[in-house]
């Protein structure tokens, strides 16, 4: 497997944030669309993350009075 240069990583970032599909941005770029998913999925690795389980009921100026 032949590594991508980072011109080409970065465009496939910019692309993918602007809400292009994995086949627009694979034909744009050069690349596969398997390549293109690969970058996608880890751009979702480092975004936000939401917490899971149920949410507080007090705010969290409540939380730090109350320790």
């Amino acid at each position: 497997m032949r590594a991508i240069s980072n011109d080409k990583v970065n465009s496939i970032y910019s692309l993918l944030r602007s809400k292009k599909s994995n086949s627009k941005v694979a034909k744009q770029v050069g690349v596969s669309r398997t390549t293109v998913q690969k970058y996608r999925s880890s751009l979702k690795m480092s975004g936000n993350v939401n917490e899971a389980g149920r949410p507080s009921l007090i705010s969290q100026r409540m939380v730090n009075y109350t320790r």
